[in-house]
Parts: C-alpha cells; structure tokens; sequence
C-alpha cells in the first residue's frame, strides 16, 4: 500500500515557490553556519596561541622568582654571617665602650625618671586643685 499526496496541477506553482524558498532559506543557514564555524575555529585557534604564550609567560615568572628566592637567601645568609661577625668584634673589642656607654644610658634614664615624677606630682597637685576650686567646703 502506498501512500501518495495528490497536488492539484492548479497548486504546482505554489509548491513549487514555497519549496524553492525553503531551500534558499536552508541554504542561507548552512552558510551562515558554515561562517560561524570557521570564525569559532580562528577563535579556538587564537585562545590556543594565547595558552601557549601565557604558558611560557609563567614560566618565565617562575624562573625569575626561583632566581630571585635564591639570591634572597643568599643575602640573608651573608647578612647572618656579617652581624654574627659584628657581634663578635663587639664582644671583644668593646668592653670599655660598652661601659661608657651604659653609665650615659643611666644617667639619661634616671634624669628622665626625675622629670616624670615632677610632671605627675604637678599633675596631681593641679586636679586636686580643680577639685577643691570646684566643690568647696
């Protein structure tokens, strides 16, 4: 048993004409997809141009900080070595100097201490004034 669709001869024409634009229609949107494919491919292509510099990028950065952590921990090591040498040579050397230089230390502190305990007793001496001044008796 077969199926067939009867056209009328009359509607040929408008079949014809409905089929026709389909067909341009389709054709218009494989092109369009066809454009769409090659400008997703140039723009896949682009991003893996841009992974690879980003890559070596990277490992640039890493090789410079590696680079960049050693000489820090060379400095730091030399730096280690020459206050451990300071203090060495003050150790030995300085005695006298360091004597000298706690009696100054001293008398520093004790005529800051002096001028402390002037400025709170004046302190204190001037709230318990204004206390006074303010409740009297």
């Amino acid at each position: 048993m077969t199926i067939t669709m009867a056209i009328a001869p009359e509607n040929f024409g408008e079949h014809l004409a409905r089929l026709n634009m389909e067909s341009r229609q389709f054709r218009a949107d494989i092109e369009e997809l066809k454009r769409c494919e090659q400008k997703n491919e140039a723009d896949i292509r682009q991003l893996y141009a841009g992974q690879a510099r980003t890559e070596t990028l990277v490992g640039q950065v890493l090789t410079r900080f590696d680079g960049f952590e050693t000489r820090m921990f060379n400095v730091f090591q030399q730096m280690t070595r020459d206050n451990a040498e300071l203090l060495q040579q003050v150790t030995r050397d300085g005695s006298s100097e360091r004597l000298e230089g706690q009696k100054e230390r001293t008398s520093a502190q004790q005529a800051w201490m002096s001028f402390s305990k002037y400025v709170i007793a004046v302190t204190i001496a001037a709230v318990i004034a204004y206390m006074f001044s303010f409740f009297p008796f």
